[in-house]
């Protein structure tokens, strides 16, 4: 048996140990053990655990040849739940020399149960493979779209940034401070842009939204369309989003815009510039004495009807010049040459 104070150390350990000799006797145990077999011989042991006892006794013979033995068996404890039980086998030698050879005096039996760590191993593996899934669908979407993908860690004001920032304004980076991405809005919308920020953050709302004009490597402003949506992980707060160039919707609109206006004009000439000389050449034609040609009036009338007539050439011109105007609109009569 085991010195008093080893016995206590061994008594202290939550997993069944014990030793067994060639013959297949317990001749030591530690307590854990003891309360579960009350059994000298060492087939009892996995009789009482709901081990396989041919497995055991395997595994036995190829330590007492001298061979660490290990192995793992779900099994169903006297409760009723399902357990996972690691047996370790280690063979105790005396003597191991050309001559004699291997001299196995006893085996170390040591039997743990792994239960929560398999679960815990299971669970991780189950978490790496999501985790794994989530990556390769956040890249899937980063080259499915041309947006610049950026999740910011609020407490440590970190912005992490998807490929897009790259492709769509050329800067090479993956992860910046808050202050670079403050440092490159344009001078005249960065202070309504981060305080909008600001105070969504310390909001309760999930969702923000700005417009404003970023800044590309080469020093020109695109237009952006920005949006976000705050998370909460493991008590920190994230807020994820994604910046969409808008420059060149912003730019349709901007033509529509203005060929509206011109058509607004067009159509103000027409309905009020073209009434006053039509008005006129309607009245000088009833002035005109047809049956009296070489009435004195008449010609007085045709020098008003000439100029009515060139009043009202005047007016279809500038209608024409609008027209034209209106279908030539392009990028370059919206935008001040900073924002191209």
């Amino acid at each position: 048996m085991p010195a008093p104070d080893l016995q206590c150390l061994l008594d202290a350990i939550p997993d069944l140990l014990a030793m067994v000799d060639v013959s297949g006797t317990v001749v030591a145990s530690n307590a854990a053990l003891s309360q579960r077999v009350q059994s000298t011989q060492s087939d009892t042991i996995p009789v009482a655990l709901g081990l396989d006892l041919g497995v055991w006794r395997r595994s036995l013979d190829s330590a007492l040849a001298g061979n660490v033995s290990e192995y793992t068996a779900d099994v169903l404890t006297s409760d009723g739940r399902h357990a996972v039980l690691a047996c370790t086998m280690t063979p105790l030698v005396s003597s191991d020399d050309s001559a004699t050879g291997i001299q196995v005096q006893c085996v170390a039996v040591r039997i743990s149960d792994v239960t929560n760590e398999q679960q815990r191993g299971y669970q991780t593996e189950q978490y790496a493979a999501r985790l794994k899934e989530l990556v390769e669908r956040y890249e899937a979407i980063s080259h499915a779209t041309h947006d610049a993908i950026w999740d910011w860690v609020v407490d440590d004001n970190t912005l992490a940034w998807s490929r897009g920032i790259f492709t769509n304004f050329g800067h090479d980076v993956r992860v910046t401070s808050l202050s670079w991405w403050e440092d490159n809005i344009h001078p005249d919308d960065v202070e309504d842009v981060v305080t909008s920020l600001t105070v969504w953050s310390e909001s309760n709302d999930e969702t923000w939204s700005s417009e404003y004009r970023f800044r590309c490597s080469d020093g020109t402003y695109r237009w952006v369309y920005d949006r976000g949506l705050m998370l909460h992980d493991q008590g920190r707060r994230r807020l994820i989003g994604a910046m969409i160039d808008v420059s060149e919707l912003r730019g349709a609109m901007a033509r529509i815009s203005r060929q509206n206006e011109l058509l607004r004009e067009i159509a103000s000439m027409s309905s009020h510039q073209l009434r006053g000389p039509l008005t006129s050449l309607m009245g000088l034609l009833y002035l005109y004495d047809k049956e009296h040609p070489s009435n004195p009036v008449n010609g007085q009338v045709i020098d008003y009807l000439d100029v009515a007539a060139r009043n009202l050439d005047k007016i279809i011109h500038q209608v024409i010049q609008h027209t034209s105007r209106a279908a030539a609109v392009d990028d370059t009569e919206r935008l001040p040459a900073q924002e191209r």
